[in-house]
């Protein structure tokens, strides 16, 4: 029974030491020191090793590498070495639910990375894909944002004449806020989806539109975003080199919904 017990104890500390660090490695993440991610997650991988909580930081490491390289056919090149690396893992890697669904979400986002660099008609065929591999993280965990915000991007960027849903992007969009409250990237996204849509609220009401809030146009409620996420930026003591970059953005969106 004390050996059991001494066991137990031993696991919840392995437990939490392992949490610590993924905490130390998202924050080399957020810090652009992706190297230094790259190598503390190596510590932890091997081909035994199919815990998914490391597998798909990997995977975003692979997508931070080739989202910074200057060619396209570099970008290409990184994203097929890390689609290699995570598609093995989709189905067997194991741990928490959240943790199993970015398994799919980061192959979904290094797809769509590797889309974007081949040109237009790549992208185009491969957006079923895009949509099936979110709609399969959000079965296994539907309280991560991240696929939500997926799908609301390309329905952003996608024409409606080319298939882009409008109503959908606000319903995806609004869904990834409502799962993470508060976050700059999402909001600012969220922004400049509904100032490039433009409907006013009688619009919104024809087009079924449900799910923004009802009774003020997309530029209203995008200025109402920009300006909870500059508030929330000024509140932090540090902002990633990404949620700066959002900044910039907001700056520049608001000038147009002033």
């Amino acid at each position: 029974m004390k050996k059991i017990a001494i066991l137990t104890l031993l696991m919840m500390i392995s437990t939490i030491l392992f949490a610590a660090d993924f905490a130390e490695i998202d924050k080399l993440f957020d810090a652009a020191q992706f190297d230094k991610a790259h190598a503390a997650l190596m510590t932890e991988y091997n081909t035994d090793n199919t815990q998914a909580s490391v597998i798909w930081r990997l995977g975003r490491y692979y997508y931070e590498i080739a989202d910074k390289l200057p060619s396209k056919k570099e970008i290409v090149a990184k994203c097929d070495e890390g689609l290699a690396f995570v598609k093995p893992y989709m189905d067997t890697a194991v741990g928490e639910p959240a943790d199993r669904a970015r398994v799919i979400q980061w192959y979904d986002v290094l797809l769509s990375r590797r889309g974007q660099a081949k040109g237009v008609k790549e992208s185009l065929d491969r957006i079923p894909d895009f949509f099936a591999f979110a709609d399969k993280a959000i079965a296994i965990c539907d309280t991560i944002p991240e696929p939500y915000h997926l799908k609301a991007m390309i329905d952003k960027e996608l024409p409606v004449i080319v298939g882009g849903n409008k109503v959908r992007m606000s319903q995806n969009f609004m869904k990834a806020m409502e799962v993470s409250p508060n976050v700059i990237v999402f909001m600012v996204d969220a922004a400049d989806g509904f100032i490039g849509r433009g409907w006013d609220a009688a619009k919104k009401v024809k087009s079924g539109d449900t799910y923004s809030p009802a009774g003020i146009s997309d530029k209203e409620f995008a200025k109402q975003l920009l300006l909870n996420a500059k508030k929330i930026a000024s509140e932090k003591s540090d902002l990633t080199d990404m949620e700066k970059d959002k900044m910039k953005l907001a700056d520049t969106l608001l000038k147009k919904v002033n």
